[in-house]
């Protein structure tokens, strides 16, 4: 299995919560008044919106299991695997808040280092789940192990990438 169920819960519980919540703290975009407004009929989560949401989804975990595959094809042990995907996850995620943090650019320009709030978040996150990674009782917890350098860089590469996939093809399909 590519990823646990706790390493999942840890990801929504413990790596997401933080970052999400300082998006509250983002100021408006420059333009937020030149749009129209939304309809009144159509709600919050709309079929855009969770479009958005699916497709995002889609190429991170497509991404998640290229990785499972390339480590799969070395002699890592079970545990080491969902640890690189699991870790993966977390900072693809961390990632992806670039894509999100903005309607209609990527969102890591000079005001990124505006909203210290999210800075911070998302420098907690990383050390969070550098905890989960190298920490031995958190290794037991968890079911992880400490990953080697070049699986940092396998998984840094995947959540760049990702991240870059996910933008250019959310500008393409949805900012025509």
């Amino acid at each position: 299995m590519p990823i646990a169920p706790l390493h999942i819960l840890f990801l929504n519980l413990i790596i997401d919560i933080a970052p999400a919540m300082s998006l509250s703290y983002e100021p408006a975009e420059e333009n937020v008044m030149a749009r129209g407004p939304r309809s009144k009929k159509d709600s919050l989560v709309n079929r855009h919106f969770l479009s958005r949401i699916v497709f995002s989804g889609v190429i991170i975990g497509l991404a998640a299991f290229a990785i499972f595959c390339i480590l799969l094809n070395g002699e890592q042990s079970g545990k080491y695997l969902q640890t690189a995907v699991f870790t993966f996850m977390a900072i693809a995620q961390l990632m992806h808040i670039l894509n999100i943090r903005k309607t209609n650019s990527f969102g890591f320009d000079r005001s990124f280092f505006q909203n210290k709030i999210l800075v911070g978040a998302i420098i907690l996150s990383v050390a969070l789940q550098l905890v989960a990674v190298y920490v031995p009782f958190m290794n037991s917890l968890l079911g992880t192990e400490p990953l080697r350098p070049i699986t940092w860089v396998i998984i840094l590469v995947g959540a760049v990438l990702s991240t870059a996939i996910v933008g250019v093809l959310n500008r393409i399909k949805y900012h025509r």
